[in-house]
């Protein structure tokens, strides 16, 4: 750790967003305030900023002792408003490590903020990855939020917009997902986008009947085990009965 914490102070920003990178791996409340400290004061390469800030996210999101999730998703917010630079690179990251709250609705709600057309375009793509990253874990209701806000953004003639939006569609566990993704490959005249559409569906498809052939797996095995605990019920039952 002590090993991490001194390639922050590397000359190479590579080095540093290497480092920034293995903090994020390793979740304690040493790491959280480390990666803390480097968006708080900030770094002079913004790739090493953008990493810190999706780090702070994913360690945050791990639910340590005395970190509540309000303060990281605040930290975030601020980063959000004030770090506007090139290309959006920072900001990008902030929603990255917005969208590690897979389960909170006010992660959400702040992505969702950031998919409007108003909001710079590298700043808006980034959103909408970041809708396809917090999917996984929120509520179906939300999940359906979701599907609507990217089915709508779809629409839109822009060639990376419709290609990022097939992306987050493609990081979705839900069939809605599917829907989606056919209704694109159906209605887009640009063949490079119907052909990605197209094979993201397959792979989500294929990801859904296998979450699906294992969430029967497990089924069978709890009716399995269940059986197999009445049945050794009853026959302790028989031999307390057959004892004088």
């Amino acid at each position: 750790m002590q090993a991490l914490l001194t390639g922050l102070s590397d000359q190479h920003p590579k080095v540093r967003r290497a480092v920034v990178t293995a903090l994020a791996k390793v979740k304690t409340s040493a790491s959280y305030q480390a990666l803390a400290q480097v968006v708080v004061t900030g770094d002079p390469s913004y790739y090493v900023e953008a990493a810190a800030v999706r780090a702070l996210g994913e360690v945050g999101a791990s639910r340590l002792a005395g970190i509540p999730a309000t303060e990281t998703l605040a930290t975030l917010q601020t980063v959000l408003t004030e770090r506007g630079g090139w290309n959006e690179v920072v900001r990008s990251g902030a929603l990255g490590g917005v969208s590690q709250f897979k389960t909170l609705e006010a992660a959400l709600e702040l992505i969702l903020r950031y998919t409007e057309p108003a909001v710079p375009s590298m700043l808006r793509l980034g959103a909408v990855r970041a809708l396809g990253q917090v999917s996984t874990g929120q509520t179906k209701a939300n999940v359906e939020r979701i599907l609507e806000r990217l089915e709508a953004i779809s629409r839109e003639p822009q060639f990376t917009t419709q290609m990022t939006v097939i992306a987050a569609l493609g990081m979705m566990e839900d069939i809605g997902a599917i829907a989606v993704l056919q209704g694109i490959a159906d209605h887009i005249d640009d063949g490079r986008v119907r052909r990605r559409a197209e094979e993201t569906l397959k792979k989500v498809q294929k990801s859904i009947q296998k979450d699906q052939a294992i969430n029967k797996l497990q089924q069978d095995l709890e009716e399995l085990k269940k059986s197999n605990q009445e049945l050794k019920s009853r026959l302790e039952e028989l031999e307390a009965k057959g004892q004088p």
